[in-house]
């Protein structure tokens, strides 16, 4: 008689080699941009190839949660290098005259603000897992942000194409990735909002123009609504301490 086993095959990554992998990728684009004179093409590719690093840091949880493999210290490896991934892009396209100085900065206080109250959270035993508002945010300010230089610099044709292809992925999101009908929601009217507008926008605003001060301001409102719930839980347990300090 046999007996057969169930056996769960092991992921080709593991989420903290994913992550790894988007590390690593980040800062070889990043040196490449920096160090290279290159064409509008070549950087294209090096935008998509961005916009696929954020759709891996979607892959790698999707592979820790069917594969049991989640950590805290993975948790916290992924969510730096997000901000690293983020922040070297942001300096690529502040370099390139796109971003201004004031909007890395806005969003800089906010991460050092975020990241100053998880760890006063940690030391007091409270792990602080990622709102569904966040959730929406990092999907807003991931991949448009990788498209934004083409979007941007790029002719008419560029510009429709890659706009209609972030469409495409926020409408597509929910048939591979965990998220729910409200979070979809809201990130489908977010990212449909500008376009319903720029018909009555001024004619001397271009669609690049439009993209970046929409994309600037959406990143900056959900940003800081979403660190407005670490404030809130900060808020809570410090007067909680300052209680039992007080008993």
């Amino acid at each position: 008689m046999s007996v057969e086993y169930n056996q769960v095959k092991a992921p080709l990554l593991t989420p903290n080699q994913i992550t790894l992998l988007r590390f690593v990728l980040t800062i070889i684009l990043f040196v490449i941009w920096q160090s290279f004179s290159l064409s509008f093409l070549q950087k294209t590719i090096i935008c998509v190839i961005f916009a696929a690093i954020f759709i891996l840091d979607n892959i790698d949880g999707i592979v820790a949660r069917k594969y049991s493999l989640m950590s805290l210290s993975g948790h916290y490896f992924d969510a730096a290098v997000d901000v690293i991934t983020y922040f070297l892009l942001a300096f690529i396209l502040q370099s390139e005259g796109i971003l201004p100085g004031f909007f890395i900065a806005l969003m800089l206080i906010r991460e050092v603000f975020v990241v100053y109250i998880k760890a006063y959270l940690a030391e007091t035993g409270m792990h602080v897992s990622t709102s569904s508002i966040a959730v929406v945010k990092c999907e807003l300010i991931g991949i448009p942000m990788a498209f934004l230089y083409i979007i941007f610099t790029g002719e008419s044709a560029s510009q429709y194409l890659f706009i209609s292809l972030i469409f495409i992925y926020f409408l597509t999101l929910k048939l591979w990735y965990e998220i729910t009908n409200k979070q979809h929601m809201i990130l489908i009217l977010t990212a449909l909002l500008p376009v319903l507008i720029y018909p009555a926008v001024d004619e001397s605003v271009s669609v690049g123009n439009w993209y970046l001060y929409s994309y600037m301001l959406i990143a900056i409102v959900f940003s800081y609504f979403s660190a407005f719930g670490y404030f809130r839980l900060f808020l809570l347990k410090n007067n909680t301490h300052q209680d039992n300090y007080e008993q």
